[in-house]
């Protein structure tokens, strides 16, 4: 949908992510394929031990995944799988970097990384991230009504701390994208994830 006048265009379910020219106004905008687009990936394995499920989310450059890790043969625990979009207009090098160091990020407010690299699923090259599995976002969250005053102060403290983590160094990143949608409840902590838009 053009987000400037709202007309509709449809893409084939195996488009990727490109610009589109919209036919009404030429407002040039990019596009992603739907969720169900890539219902087609659950039941493949990265790195031979983690088994996609169902898609959890989708974004401007990654869909995440529900995903069972096994070892010796079975279910050792669910963790979140995100695969980034193929996509020739990022430097590949440069992601792979990114995402690398995000495994190095040690702080109770900020998403454990588990694994970090490339694969190839359904034919094509992705970029992968495991992650522990989140209960639920922020943005979840609120759909069912206002914080607590005491649950609004405890998720403020958790995350300006993780916060106050990353910037307090030049070795650190700044996140550049923090909205609900990117804080995760794990129990009764809240913490950070998605560093694709973080800065050095």
């Amino acid at each position: 949908e053009c987000p400037r006048c709202g007309t509709r265009r449809e893409v084939d379910e195996q488009f990727y992510r490109s610009s589109l020219k919209c036919r009404r106004c030429h407002q040039l905008f990019s596009v992603k394929a739907a969720m169900s687009a890539w219902k087609h990936l659950s039941g493949q394995t990265i790195e031979g031990k983690y088994l996609l499920r169902e898609v959890l989310g989708a974004g401007s450059f990654a869909l995440v995944f529900r995903a069972d890790e096994y070892a010796a043969g079975k279910v050792q625990r669910s963790v979140a799988a995100k695969l980034i979009y193929p996509d020739p207009e990022f430097p590949r090098d440069q992601q792979v970097k990114e995402l690398t160091a995000t495994l190095e990020l040690s702080h109770p407010g900020i998403v454990d990384a588990i694994s970090a690299g490339t694969c190839t699923i359904g034919g094509q090259e992705w970029l992968y991230l495991i992650m522990e599995l989140a209960q639920e976002t922020l943005e979840d969250r609120m759909r069912r009504g206002p914080l607590r005053p005491h649950e609004a102060w405890t998720m403020t403290e958790q995350i300006v701390s993780a916060l106050a983590y990353l910037h307090k160094d030049p070795d650190r990143l700044v996140h550049r994208d923090i909205k609900p949608a990117n804080i995760l409840r794990f129990g009764k902590v809240w913490k950070h994830a998605d560093f694709g838009m973080a800065y050095p």
